[in-house]
């Protein structure tokens, strides 16, 4: 299995299979929340708040720096994912 680290602009590749279950579509965007150490990205069409970010066509997402360090994510980390509900959750593996 392939393990998502993120790069150096902050980067994460998020497994295509994931994106399907949760019915990704292009042109979707994902919010950002932070809660307990782990990131939750919400997709939404349309939305006024200031940490959303687009996939790039390599299935990367760029995570917001304040919210990478607020949940203690740095460059080299490796990230685990999973769903919850209509979130996908990112969490550091210890």
């Amino acid at each position: 299995m392939k393990k998502n680290t993120i790069d150096d602009l902050g980067r994460v590749n998020i497994p295509k299979e994931l994106l399907e279950k949760l019915g990704y579509r292009k042109g979707f965007k994902f919010e950002f929340d932070l809660e307990a150490q782990e990131l939750n990205l919400i997709m939404v069409e349309e939305t006024n708040y200031k940490s959303v970010r687009l996939l790039d066509e390599l299935n990367r997402i760029t995570m917001p720096i304040e919210l990478r360090r607020q949940a203690g994510f740095e460059t080299g980390d490796i990230i685990k994912f999973k769903i919850n509900g209509v979130k996908l959750v990112l969490s550091k593996v210890s």
